[in-house]
């Protein structure tokens, strides 16, 4: 006799295996017209998400009133979903603009159960956000001068949200049921065929021995496994449940190992070649082909993992510890014997997507490729189990994302209506004072702001709708300020008092928190000036006209900004450094940092005799004066 518990976990995996099957048929040939592909996905999403979460989170979803209000609403969302589907034509051709009053009361009834679905996935904030820019939008005819505007009513707010490709069903889930979708199941099935094992292999092979071995390899690793997975969060827990231990075994305090978890895990959002939703997302606003963002991102995520390895080499040198006793696996010869073949489609993915063909149908054919090549060696074989197992992955992945992203198509409808954006653009305007060194403050402070309490996906809508038309109107290039403030949305995963990566990292590590968080932000502090960096010389993301001397120069006296920033951060430079040495770092990171050639040229011989006085001290034992 089989157990509700039993029945209900059964109908979830099978629902979680035909939601990725269709997704990965229609990433190869789309099957039907926009609206009703959406519809398809997000009317999907929302019935496994009310199986899979509880109403109330203190209880699992199989108790009995989880269960009923579960399905009730599971059903309803079906409802209201097959509703855009068979009146997909009249709707596209007449009701878009005239809805009808059962369009009206099924739009209702479709933005409560993705609020709900929000709620039950990302928490109360992004719901209550929502909720106040509903509000706002029917209200904005009372509102100050600065944010007014003619208000609409329900029926016009409704048939917006529920019925355009403008609102719910718009950009957010147009991205969500396309090739994002097929990149996380690519992300799943490579950690089930063990290719994310072989990459951490791999790594440890190589780093083996070193001093702080393990925190080195884990960074490594956590930004290759984070490249695919594209997930902060997700990627601490699939690496760091190894890489955590193994650094606590080298002598490394859990709030630092969990820190380095946490900060080399959130590179994942800003390294090729997946980068997660928001890279995609910032494509498609931009209209311009992945590629490019994928360009533009390799230098800064060189640079941003740069930081991150310094500290950790200046941290080891300064505590004295011993080179890393982490046993092997294997030897990297036999990593690329056992699990080489699996790399293979990695690459596949790199080079499709460099050669201009579309994301999806490069995650496509890297998906095929994947399971074809899996089969060459019978221990990474992607059976009918595994298969099972990666589709049922991908699409519990999925499900907050795909609330997000309905979340997102209701903050661009909901912009678009009242103009907001642009009136928040004109106040930022007013504040920076014209000043663009101020503005670039303002909007990093912002998108780190928001960033702490909602995921990055809103935030970056929220950013690029009123920060960054005002950089584009004081002359900044679109790209480059887009990639702003996306890299400081991303910053806030390892930013207290709200670091969630931080935080994930920190139960696995047994550390504090907080303590985790600040040791996060310690060790990936440069990373927090990089984007200043390439605000003033957009070099770094490759855009615009430069020479190749503008470009090296910029690189070089970025990486020795890194290192005089980590050095000083650690206290340590070829010897343990005195608190003046490390001021004198810190500037000189600060004026290396500068786009300017006078300003880099007093950074560079501070940081060289500071550099040539702990040389000499190592060389002969004896301090010099400055």
């Amino acid at each position: 006799m089989y157990s509700a518990k039993d029945i209900h976990n059964t109908v979830v995996k099978g629902l979680c295996v035909l939601l990725t099957s269709y997704q990965f048929l229609v990433a190869y040939s789309p099957l039907f017209p926009p609206i009703v592909h959406r519809a398809i996905f997000l009317g999907s999403i929302l019935v496994i998400t009310f199986l899979v979460y509880p109403t109330f989170t203190k209880k699992t979803p199989e108790t009995k009133w989880n269960l009923i209000v579960g399905i009730i609403l599971s059903i309803i969302g079906a409802i209201s979903m097959s509703y855009i589907i068979y009146n997909e034509e009249v709707i596209t051709i007449i009701r878009v603009s005239e809805p009808i009053l059962m369009d009206v009361i099924l739009g209702v009834i479709t933005i409560f159960l993705v609020l709900e679905a929000t709620r039950r996935t990302l928490g109360i904030w992004m719901v209550i956000f929502i909720g106040i820019m509903i509000t706002y939008t029917f209200f904005g005819r009372y509102m100050p001068d600065l944010l007014a505007h003619k208000g609409y009513d329900l029926v016009e707010v409704v048939g917006h949200l529920y019925l355009s490709l403008d609102g719910i069903l718009g950009i957010g889930v147009a991205i969500g049921s396309s090739f994002l979708y097929t990149f996380i199941l690519f992300g799943s099935l490579m950690m089930k065929s063990g290719t994310g094992e072989g990459i951490t292999d791999l790594i440890i092979s190589l780093f083996g021995k070193r001093q702080a071995g393990g925190a080195k390899a884990a960074t490594v690793a956590s930004g290759l496994v984070g490249s695919i997975s594209g997930s902060a969060i997700a990627n601490v827990v699939i690496t760091g449940s190894f890489t955590i231990p193994m650094m606590k075994k080298e002598g490394l305090e859990p709030s630092f190992a969990g820190g380095v978890e946490a900060v080399a895990s959130t590179g994942g959002y800003i390294f090729p070649p997946v980068m997660g939703a928001v890279a995609f997302l910032m494509a498609e606003i931009l209209q311009i082909p992945y590629r490019e963002i994928v360009i533009a991102a390799i230098v800064p995520g060189f640079l941003y993992y740069l930081g991150i390895y310094f500290s950790i080499h200046f941290y080891a040198r300064r505590k004295a510890l011993p080179a890393s006793s982490m046993e092997k696996k294997s030897s990297f010869k036999n990593v690329l014997k056992t699990r080489g073949h699996l790399f293979f489609p990695f690459i596949i993915l790199v080079y499709m997507i460099m050669a201009g063909y579309s994301p999806d149908y490069s995650a496509f054919f890297s998906c095929v490729a994947l399971i074809a090549i899996s089969y060459i060696r019978k221990d990474t074989r992607m059976t009918i189990r595994k298969l099972a197992e990666a589709f049922i992955d991908a699409a519990q992945t999925a499900l907050p994302l795909g609330a997000t992203m309905a979340v997102v198509g209701m903050l661009v409808g909901l912009f678009n209506m009242t103009g907001v954006g642009l009136r928040i653009s004109g106040v930022i305007v007013d504040l920076s004072g014209g000043n663009l060194f101020f503005l670039a403050i303002i909007a990093a402070g912002v998108s780190i702001a928001l960033g702490m309490g909602m995921p990055s996906i809103p935030v970056y809508i929220l950013v690029s709708t009123t920060a960054v038309p005002a950089m584009v109107a004081m002359g900044v290039d679109s790209l480059v300020s887009h990639f702003f403030v996306f890299y400081y949305g991303t910053l806030a995963n390892i930013t207290p008092p709200v670091c969630v990566a931080a935080y994930a990292a920190a139960i696995i590590a047994n550390a504090n928190p907080m303590d985790t968080g600040w040791k996060a932000v310690k060790i990936g502090l440069s990373a927090f000036i990089l984007p200043i960096v390439f605000f003033y010389q957009p070099a770094l993301l490759l855009v615009g006209d430069f020479s190749s001397f503008i470009f090296l120069k910029t690189i070089g006296s970025t990486i020795l900004a890194i290192i005089a920033f980590s050095a000083s951060i650690q206290g340590y430079l070829f010897k343990r450094l005195n608190w003046i040495e490390r001021v004198f770092l810190a500037v000189a990171a600060l004026l290396l940092f500068m786009v300017d050639s006078k300003a880099e040229m007093i950074g560079l011989t501070l940081f060289i005799g500071v550099a040539l006085e702990g040389w000499i001290f190592k060389r002969r034992g004896k301090v010099l004066l400055l």
